[in-house]
């Protein structure tokens, strides 16, 4: 069960004493249930092949209500999530793991707030309770050499895709941000992890990701394919001085990609780092700088049945950063057996 009560107090300050605006304030109250029941099996079909199969069931109950728009909605669904998985062990040198899942994403309950915010005159936002969740289906075919190296050839589909977008006020200069499942994506790609070995003191590790993303769209009267190809490359150099020191540079580029009706620009972040442990390995002292070029920025562009818009966003992200850790008592702990619940995933949501 999940209850959530969210408040938004807007006042003014006149006559020397702070009022509440009505207008500009909101509650909303949020209610979810959610039930699922979970079955699974597990054979050795042979020698080297294993076999698992899963299946949730899952009984959803949800209700929001805004006392200051008088406006309750409520949504009822069962769903059921298929999983599978194949896996093959050749030797140590190579393993082939095929699986296919069935997940859920629900949106965040701030998505689902009907009441608008206004940040400026001509900026506001408001969310859509009618707002149901993406369900997509995930097949990855994983390959590993040596148990280093993993290559990943991958298919999604996500159908009922939902994500935030913009309009403009008919008759206004107004631009209102809200939330829409907006039709339905699919992703194609391959991921790959190569990590290298130079010798006993240097070792440098490489990510690829790679795919081609499109999008089909049927929201009100718009109707788009857009499509692409994004590719992310990450690497990170560490170097082992000694048994005390070491040195890692790291850094990522990734291309510009889409989503929806955003289209971004490409990014990089390269970063270094230094560790030291000293006292019989008790304590150690880091450094690092992060985003050393001041690359790490955002730019957006939304293109929009009959309005185009963008923004471009530079946070604080080149930074110092200074560690010191210092380890009390016996240096091993007995590992602690944990069991992760059902509603993990359920509790991340803001």
């Amino acid at each position: 069960q999940t209850k959530t009560d969210n408040s938004f107090l807007f006042e003014n300050f006149d006559s020397l004493q702070w009022q509440i605006d009505p207008n500009s304030s909101n509650d909303f109250l949020y209610r979810e249930q959610n039930a699922a029941v979970y079955i699974s099996m597990q054979k050795n079909i042979a020698e080297k092949w294993k076999l698992k199969v899963g299946l949730r069931g899952e009984y959803t109950s949800t209700e929001g209500d805004s006392p200051s728009l008088n406006q309750l909605t409520t949504y009822h669904y069962f769903k059921l999530f298929p999983t599978f998985y194949l896996q093959y062990g050749v030797n140590d040198q190579y393993q082939m793991n095929l699986s296919y899942a069935r997940r859920i994403n629900r949106p965040d309950y701030s998505s689902l707030n009907p009441f608008i915010t206004y940040q400026s005159p001509l900026f506001s936002n408001q969310g859509n309770p009618l707002l149901r969740p993406e369900f997509t289906h995930s097949l990855e075919w994983n390959h590993t050499l040596k148990n280093r190296y993993v290559i990943t050839p991958f298919y999604n589909y996500t159908k009922a895709y939902y994500s935030e977008f913009p309009y403009q006020i008919e008759g206004t200069q107004e631009t209102r941000y809200t939330f829409g499942n907006l039709g339905s994506h699919q992703n194609v790609g391959v991921q790959a992890i190569l990590p290298f070995k130079i010798n006993k003191q240097i070792n440098w590790q490489h990510s690829l990701l790679s795919l081609y993303q499109q999008y089909i769209i049927s929201y009100d009267s718009i109707q788009e394919k857009p499509e692409g190809v994004f590719w992310r490359y990450q690497s990170s150099f560490t170097v082992e001085l000694n048994k005390n020191l070491n040195i890692e540079i790291s850094g990522y580029y990734e291309s510009k990609s889409i989503q929806a009706f955003y289209e971004a620009d490409d990014r990089a972040d390269v970063s270094i780092g230094m560790n030291y442990s000293f006292w019989k390995e008790k304590a150690s002292l880091s450094l690092g700088v992060s985003d050393i070029f001041y690359t790490n920025r955002a730019k957006v562009e939304i293109n929009y049945p009959n309005q185009s818009l963008g923004f471009y966003r530079r946070n604080d992200t080149r930074l110092f950063k200074i560690g010191f850790n210092y380890k009390f008592g016996k240096h091993k702990v007995k590992e602690k057996k944990s069991f992760d619940s059902a509603s993990e995933e359920e509790q991340q949501r803001g």
